[in-house]
């Protein structure tokens, strides 16, 4: 659970927790999530502790020290009754433990105590699905955790990125999305959503930034937008850098928004989201990019693309336009050179045109020009 905080007790492997209404909860790391024994705070906690004990104790013997070779120890996993898994989980751990023994089939018969992560990934890497690799890397973590057999070897290894490498990663997954296909995943939206999709390729807010955007936020006179604070993991706070920006908005882009507020929100309400979901709440990123922008980008033959390549959209073609570096950079609130190097992408369109105007410079010596 997020949030949670679980702290030890005298019993190894056994954490507690205050709940609500004068709960406390107990269970051994391995149940986690899964499990929880409860007494209340009049019920002494001997009781709770000896029953996580004998659960810790109930295990084969040398289990811990790692003497058991894997087959036995998912063996004892799965004939554990205490594991209470449903019957699809029992059927995936098996295709998974199917699709180990295919890539390794000398695996199962090592104890684990002689498994290292270079032994297991060289066995992992031979299960060509990226989602069958990980899952069965997570069930091999399992096995561990329930034998509580330490090192565990399936622990997924943790790679520190620097900021040049996440920018330069950034710059080379985004993808330009030209206006034809843009047309085709707005039509593939929801309609409550449509209007999103083309505020964030004409505008190039980010995501959370407008997620978080209030009716207040909006000026129809002045047609720009205060952005001033976005929504990450349901939390709003400040913008990724802190600043508080306002973007003009095209005519086109305005009109739009002030139509939107009138069919969803309420310009009474300035305090009110403009973009909600169904049930009226504020859009959650991660179930956004599932369940509504992954699905129509299907649709449209753009599978993959990310939501942000529509603001990576925006800063090509307002280069492309011929606004300046500056005021892009103000507007999508970004550096000059994070803008350069991160945000604006070559597109084979824009080539066209900037080769056109080249052309008039060769065969006419045109010097004072502009790309339209």
């Amino acid at each position: 659970m997020a949030g949670v905080t679980w702290e030890r007790t005298r019993t190894p492997g056994v954490y507690r927790r205050d709940g609500a209404r004068g709960r406390h909860y107990r269970h051994s790391y391995r149940d986690a999530g899964r499990r929880q024994v409860n007494c209340s705070r009049e019920t002494t906690l001997a009781g709770a502790e000896a029953h996580q004990r004998e659960m810790l104790n109930n295990r084969p013997h040398d289990v811990t020290a790692g003497r058991i070779t894997l087959q036995d120890a998912y063996d004892v996993l799965h004939a554990d009754p205490r594991a209470e898994y449903a019957g699809a989980t029992v059927t995936l751990h098996a295709d998974l433990w199917n699709a180990l023994r295919r890539a390794a089939p000398s695996l199962p018969g090592r104890q684990l105590k002689d498994i290292d992560p270079r032994t297991l990934r060289a066995a992992l890497d031979k299960i060509a699905a990226p989602t069958m690799r990980d899952k069965t890397r997570q069930l091999v973590g399992l096995i561990y955790r329930h034998a509580d057999a330490r090192p565990n070897p399936a622990v997924k290894e943790y790679t520190p990125r620097t900021r040049a490498a996440r920018m330069a990663e950034a710059k080379e997954n985004g993808r330009y999305l030209d206006a034809g296909a843009v047309e085709r995943l707005t039509a593939e939206m929801p309609e409550r959503y449509r209007f999103l999709i083309r505020l964030l390729w004409r505008v190039g807010l980010r995501p959370g930034e407008a997620f978080a955007l209030t009716v207040g936020q909006f000026d129809p006179d002045a047609q720009e937008v205060t952005v001033d604070r976005a929504v990450n993991d349901g939390v709003v706070g400040p913008t990724k850098t802190g600043r508080t920006r306002t973007p003009p908005l095209p005519s086109l882009i305005a009109d739009e928004m002030a139509d939107y507020i009138r069919m969803y929100a309420d310009f009474t309400e300035p305090d009110r989201v403009i973009f909600t979901t169904e049930t009226g709440e504020m859009i959650d990123a991660d179930n956004f990019r599932r369940r509504i922008f992954g699905p129509a980008a299907t649709r449209a033959g753009l599978a993959g693309i990310r939501v942000y390549d529509l603001r990576h959209s925006f800063c090509s073609d307002a280069v492309a336009a011929g606004v300046d570096l500056a005021t892009i950079a103000e507007m999508a609130g970004h550096s000059v050179q994070v803008l350069a190097s991160t945000y604006v992408h070559y597109s084979a369109e824009n080539g066209r045109r900037a080769a056109k105007v080249l052309d008039a410079v060769l065969r006419e010596g045109v010097t004072n020009i502009t790309i339209p």
